[in-house]
Formats: C-alpha cells, structure tokens, sequence
C-alpha cells in the first residue's frame, strides 16, 4: 500500500511519492550495534512480522552497490500482546535518532479533551494507528539511520529468501517507509 501520489496537487506529488523530508537538528546518529537477541521461542513468531515487511517492501536488503550503505541500526524488542501473539517494536531512542529528528505539533486528543466533548448516547471507536504509518515513504536521507540487524534471523531468511544469498556477517536491512 502506498500513496496514489499522482492524483496529490503537482507541488506535493514528490512529497507524496519521496516521503516527507524530516525536520533535523544536528548530526544523523552512527549506532552499530547489535540488537538485544531474542528468546528462541519468539524467534518465528518475531521473524513473521518482520517478514511481512519485507514482502511488503516496507524494508529491503542493503545492497552492496547502494549509493548509501547503512550508518545506523535501530532497535528492536518484542511485547506480548495476549497470550499468543506479539508486537514488533522498533526503538527510535537507542540508536539517537529521536534526539535530532522531530514534527511539528501533531494534535490527540487526550481523555479529558474527549470526555468534554461527548453527549448523551455518543459512541467513540478505539483505533490503531500505528499500522498506517507504513503507508507513507521514509525520507531517502533516513533509510540510511534505519537500518535493522537480521542476524539473528539467519536461517530463517535463507529459507524464505534463498535469492538473496549469500549473506555476509551481519545481515543489514533498512526501512523504506515510515517506522515510527
């Protein structure tokens, strides 16, 4: 899924199509290190999310001939959600890249906000938003600081992305659409 970026007035169209070019202050941070490992029972049902993204192309391989090799990786941890299922969560914290990125004001309402506003009989929905965000493209100048160490994923992308091989020492993919 992604922006019908044509149909977007013509002075917005490459925003649409490119990703919104974020507002920074200072340098883009150099964090290499390597993810808290998962535990080995989280490991498939983890990779199956990750997997998602990749099929959806909302991350890619870095490729050896990029034009821009990976500077940064981020984060990532799993959370419970339920008894069964988890959430793949990716840490723009760790890695420093919250600290010289930011938006401008984006207004939610907050509880009291919105018990103000509710009349008798009024209905309000619970909505996860987080899954939209994936729809917008990442700014070309942080796919770079986003990258994402799969190492621990090994076997499990030989085995799902054979074409892919061979794989070097670490196995660095980077987001092409927005993560957080």
């Amino acid at each position: 899924s992604t922006l019908i970026f044509w149909r977007w007035p013509p002075s917005l169209r490459h925003i649409a199509r490119d990703g919104f070019k974020p507002f920074q202050w200072g340098n883009l941070p150099s964090y290499l290190r390597k993810p808290r490992p998962l535990a080995l029972e989280q490991r498939s049902l983890f990779f199956s999310k990750v997997r998602k993204f990749i099929d959806r192309c909302y991350i890619s391989p870095n490729a050896p001939h990029a034009d821009q090799n990976i500077t940064s990786t981020i984060d990532y941890f799993a959370v419970p959600k339920g008894d069964s299922d988890l959430r793949p969560v990716f840490n723009g914290t760790t890695c420093g890249l919250n600290f010289v990125i930011w938006a401008p004001n984006f207004w939610l309402p907050t509880s009291n906000s919105m018990i103000e506003s509710l009349h008798y009989n009024f209905q309000v929905v619970d909505m996860d938003f987080g899954e939209m965000f994936t729809n917008f493209p990442l700014y070309f100048t942080l796919q770079c600081v986003s990258g994402i160490d799969l190492s621990q994923f090994r076997s499990l992308l030989e085995e799902h992305y054979p074409e892919q091989k061979p794989f070097g020492k670490r196995i660095l993919y980077k987001w092409t659409r927005a993560w957080m």
